[in-house]
């Protein structure tokens, strides 16, 4: 019987998920910066992927606080993210994504490149209403960022676009491999609404951002550089969607589908 009972718990879970979705409200910080080293970040970018019109590095942290179905905890999570294009489509490759729970790590099975940090922190400050991000690992810097409203420079056309559109609002692929970062299988994730669901600009100001010297990106974003970054909101219900797109294994020899 409890078996019985358990097995019907986890499938009346599984239908709530599908149908309200797992990520129902959500507190983030998307940031975005140009490339200092665009040579680096051409050799980030594995075949398939192509680099996009316009080269961009964003870090985007989320503080996912109401999560679905039981069993799910909520949780921090941060990815590093850069621009890129596959078949003239463009969308993000995430070289990194710590957390800092145990449960998320199945995203691993997507190809996202996620491990539990040893220390991760996402909170506002005294200071001009601003946030600060802190991401650890082994006594480790990997990341900090130091978010502050209000705009300190003019946004150019990519900027504006990014903040206003499907950038922000993560309606654009997500690319990655199976294993993560070395794998054969090539992979595309799509984060899709299954209710009613909404991004809310709460606060638009600049970000600086710190990156640990023993991360093989650290070079991308220059130590005085200012990103555009906004303080973002999540009200709805969210799951992922993945399709696996093809197989890669050297740079003279890759296979996928036109999609």
């Amino acid at each position: 019987m409890t078996n019985s009972c358990n097995k019907e718990k986890k499938f009346h879970g599984y239908l709530d998920m599908r149908q309200k979705g797992m990520w129902r409200n959500t507190t983030a910080l998307f940031s975005l910066f140009k490339p200092a080293d665009l040579e680096l970040y051409r050799s980030l970018l594995r075949p398939p992927l192509e680099m996009p019109e316009t080269p961009a590095v964003a870090i985007f942290m989320f503080d996912y606080h109401d999560v679905k179905p039981t069993g799910a905890v909520p949780y921090l999570e941060y990815a590093y993210c850069l621009r890129c294009k596959y078949l003239g489509k463009e969308g993000w490759h995430i070289l990194t994504m710590p957390v800092n729970r145990f449960v998320p790590l199945i995203g691993i099975f997507l190809g996202f490149p996620k491990y539990i940090a040893s220390e991760m922190m996402m909170s506002p400050t005294d200071i001009n209403d601003g946030w600060s991000v802190l991401v650890k690992h082994e006594d480790q810097l990997k990341m900090s960022l130091e978010f502050t409203p209000g705009l300190t420079r003019k946004l150019d056309t990519f900027e504006k676009n990014a903040i206003h559109g499907s950038a922000f609002d993560l309606d654009e692929p997500l690319y990655g491999f199976i294993p993560p970062n070395t794998g054969l299988f090539f992979n595309r994730v799509m984060v899709e609404d299954v209710v009613e669901s909404k991004w809310e600009r709460k606060k638009l100001g600049m970000a600086k951002a710190r990156i640990g010297s023993s991360e093989p990106f650290s070079g991308l974003i220059a130590p005085d550089a200012e990103g555009v970054c906004a303080l973002m909101r999540y009200h709805g219900g969210c799951i992922l969607v993945d399709r696996t797109l093809g197989f890669y294994w050297n740079s003279k020899n890759a296979r996928s589908e036109n999609t």
